[in-house]
């Protein structure tokens, strides 16, 4: 009996330890190669300005969001295992194209945009991933567990990148891009069956008769209808959109208030990340600790508040030790919100939908970071590179407050 009781817990444990192994594996590729591999490569090798460095980055962020929708409609089509194979064989792919192909600034912004789209792709399925494989029981914690991977990952990838561009060269991390690929690829393939979307969840072919006739471009909106089905997720798109609009929209002005506002030198970029880093991985695993009635769209708008109260600590004064505690605070907010979100979907996603509509909630989520990277050099000119960072901060937290009282009408208990 005893026996009987225990394993589908050790099914799950299994299970998620298989999740975390994979998405660590896959976000240290990343970390390394976009970090130092990219960046550092158009910026120390083929020296890019300002705006090239800015255009490299919007082509990064319009391909994820590409990533994201395509990612979305195959999970649902396909299953999330075929999905996450693909996208880790894709990583390796990619990485040979950027050692074949001449580099250049162009041929690096062109692969690196391929390149993007995998990663995409990847995300929406990690995020897709857990209601597949584990029971509903153990959906905090394999959102929590996984969470806390990537944002180690965070940690120790650029690290990575770093010690190969000190061995070999910036372009050497396309390779760690390559072997973290294939190293997911058995932790993947290792996965419960109920990842090829044979279980509860089941893919879209066989989820309604609406969803077998949809197609194309058509289907891709219905994802956009089903993400917007219920008052709980429909308040989850624009907060996931506030919430990385304070938290990384305005990547660009960081290096400038660094070296103008904070004053400080290039080696606090490193320091005050690695405590936002170690905040999020905080709030990652305090999920563990939230009871499942508390694991609601009003504690995820509260979140967001929590973000942007962090983002104005971080950016309205003059002091490293102040902006610290602020990237501490953004990072546990946003360590706590972001497993919160996903685990708020897989819970409320139609059957069958969960790939679209976590795909939706990834493309709101990342598109907030598009039309900033082309206003910011302006609205910086204008007003200052501080001013803008502290607005930011501040609208994510008015509007945090704001969907906490429209969560408890809208939402009560979801």
């Amino acid at each position: 009996m005893g026996r009987d009781t225990t394993s589908p817990r050790r099914a799950d444990d299994r299970a998620i330890s298989l999740l975390v192994a994979c998405r660590l594996v896959a976000t240290l590729a990343n970390t390394s190669c976009f970090t130092v591999g990219v960046l550092g490569t158009a910026v120390y090798d083929l020296g890019a300005t300002v705006f090239e460095v800015s255009l490299l980055m919007l082509v990064v962020n319009l391909a994820i969001v590409a990533g994201n929708a395509v990612g979305g409609l195959a999970v649902d089509a396909l299953g999330p295992r075929r999905v996450l194979v693909a996208g880790l064989v894709g990583y390796t792919l990619t990485a040979v194209v950027f050692f074949v192909v001449p580099l250049s600034l162009t041929a690096l912004t062109a692969v690196c945009g391929l390149y993007s789209a995998v990663f995409g792709a990847i995300v929406t399925v990690f995020t897709s991933l857990p209601p597949f494989v584990v029971s509903d029981a153990s959906l905090a914690r394999a959102n929590s567990l996984m969470a806390t991977a990537e944002n180690a990952a965070y940690i120790v990838g650029p690290a990575l990148g770093g010690m190969v561009a000190l061995a070999w060269s910036a372009p050497g991390c396309f390779a760690v891009l390559g072997i973290g690929g294939l190293l997911g690829v058995p932790f993947a393939l290792a996965l419960p069956a109920g990842a090829d979307g044979a279980g509860r969840h089941g893919v879209c072919d066989g989820a309604s008769d609406e969803a077998s006739r949809d197609r194309g471009v058509s289907y891709v909106f219905q994802g956009f209808r089903l993400a917007f089905s219920t008052p709980a997720l429909a308040c989850l798109v624009p907060m996931a959109f506030l919430a990385f609009f304070a938290f990384g929209a305005f990547d660009s002005l960081e290096t400038v208030y660094y070296r103008d506002v904070l004053q400080v030198g290039v080696e606090w970029t490193g320091w005050l990340n690695a405590v936002m880093g170690l905040g999020a991985t905080a709030g990652s695993l305090a999920l563990l600790r939230v009871p499942e009635q508390r694991q609601t769209v009003g504690l995820a708008a509260g979140l967001v508040a929590v973000v942007g109260a962090g983002t104005v600590l971080y950016v309205a004064t003059t002091s490293p030790l102040v902006a610290a505690c602020g990237m501490a605070v953004l990072g546990f907010g946003w360590g706590l919100f972001e497993p919160l979100l996903n685990l708020v979907v897989q819970r409320d996603a139609p059957e069958g939908a969960v790939g679209r509509v976590m795909g939706v909630l990834q493309m709101g989520q990342r598109s907030s970071g598009v039309l900033p990277l082309l206003a910011a050099p302006f609205l910086a000119q204008a007003f200052g590179v501080q001013p803008v960072l502290v607005t930011a901060g501040v609208v994510a937290l008015v509007a945090g407050l704001a969907f906490v009282a429209v969560a408890r009408r809208v939402a009560p208990g979801r």
